[in-house]
């Protein structure tokens, strides 16, 4: 199907107006679909990056039904020493915050690594996440629902916990996949207690995407929030923001505490007003800008790959993430073979790098075959110091090449 047929058949998820095509990318598979199944690792959807032209919501057209994404998923918070740091001083602040008898709900508890952080304190703690596969990493299954955040959910909820408000409600980086976010954000504030904090963290469209960082641009991420967008569509379900945080995490990201209660917060109006008048996110003309610029960045990493695969040496791709998997499917680096790829998640082992032939390895593969690989390319370049001293640690004597935030050479 091609993009424009697909432009015209997509309305926006939020107001249902018409969408402009910032970029379609073609077909690319699901980013955790690791598995030992090739055809599984394989299947190949379409990713098309689209704004609304009405309210300039950032968000993907026709993505694949949930089920394919969620049920079975190979992402674990866990997996990284990163974000696992990042967990841990978010539990001192809520710690910090929250009494020891609020009643806290994490919509996307995933392997319960937030969970476990909190229990120490908090004695009414649960969760939501529809990947059965976590079951066995759970401390607690009784105090976790495994399902969507849909409009039952608070039905099952209910009837689960014996509960129907909440004083604080999390979600970290999920609530850029609903498709239906509107509909999420509702059921947040009917589990909310009126004096209730929900605090999320999300991918920052500014930080990342708009700064040309398109490796954030994948099925899961449904939406690639700007503030006034997410303003937008909170104060539709009738929540507002209190706070707003700009944070590190996932090559830039925002925390956002909202509630049910008004707050005229000057950190959240300068943030809104550098989206508008300095970035003019607000203005159709900056994603028409945006999609011949990032086009360009596009072209340019191509030139710099050809220059690397001409030699048909090995490559050793280091860390095997979400946002590394669009980087080598969108580039010229699908075509190419002679890849190690190694990564820290025991899940991932032995599984097929999406979109590639070859399958993940661990380090040890490496450090046993440190002297066939001379160059090296770095797609978790979030976690750029981690993954160096890794390099380092098991022998990695060679070029080390990064191409986010921005093109650059290291010699380890």
């Amino acid at each position: 199907m091609k993009a424009n047929t697909l432009q015209r058949k997509h309305k926006c998820l939020i107001c249902k107006s018409k969408v402009f095509s910032i970029y379609n990318f073609g077909k690319i598979p699901l980013v955790n679909s690791f598995s030992k199944n090739f055809s599984i690792s394989n299947k190949k959807f379409l990713l098309n990056l689209c704004v609304c032209k009405s309210c300039k919501v950032c968000q993907l057209a026709n993505t694949p039904n949930e089920k394919k994404i969620y049920t079975n998923y190979k992402h674990s918070s866990s997996d990284s020493i990163d974000n696992l740091n990042h967990l841990k001083k978010l539990s001192v602040f809520l710690k910090k915050k929250f009494k020891k008898n609020n009643k806290i709900l994490e919509v996307g508890c995933n392997d319960g690594s937030l969970l476990s952080l909190l229990e120490n304190k908090y004695k009414y703690l649960y969760g939501i996440d529809p990947a059965k596969n976590f079951k066995d990493k759970h401390k607690n299954t009784n105090n976790i629902i495994y399902d969507f955040f849909d409009k039952n959910i608070k039905e099952k909820i209910i009837k689960k916990f014996n509960i129907c408000k909440f004083d604080l409600i999390l979600g970290l980086n999920v609530f850029a996949h609903f498709r239906d976010i509107q509909n999420a954000f509702i059921q947040i504030h009917d589990l909310l207690n009126d004096n209730g904090k929900f605090i999320f963290e999300v991918a920052y469209s500014a930080d990342s995407l708009f700064s040309g960082n398109f490796d954030t641009v994948y099925h899961e991420h449904v939406f690639n929030h700007s503030l006034f967008g997410i303003e937008y569509i909170l104060k539709k379900a009738n929540l507002n923001i209190l706070s707003v945080k700009k944070l590190n995490t996932q090559g830039g990201s925002i925390r956002i505490i909202a509630g049910k209660n008004l707050n005229n917060n000057s950190k959240i109006k300068n943030i809104l007003s550098v989206e508008s008048k300095n970035m003019k996110l607000n203005q159709i003309k900056f994603y028409k800008k945006f999609s011949l610029r990032l086009k360009k960045k596009i072209e340019f990493i191509n030139s710099k790959i050809n220059k690397l695969i001409i030699s048909k040496e090995p490559i050793l791709l280091v860390g095997a993430p979400a946002r590394g998997v669009i980087f080598v499917n969108s580039t010229n680096l699908k075509k190419y073979k002679n890849f190690l790829i190694v990564d820290d998640s025991i899940a991932k082992k032995n599984c097929y790098f999406p979109g590639l032939k070859n399958k993940i390895s661990d380090w040890e593969t490496l450090k046993n075959n440190k002297n066939k690989y001379k160059k090296a390319i770095l797609l978790s370049w979030n976690y750029k110091n981690t993954m160096i001293k890794k390099l380092v640690q098991n022998k990695f004597k060679g070029d080390l090449y990064l191409f986010f935030p921005n093109y650059k050479k290291i010699i380890i």
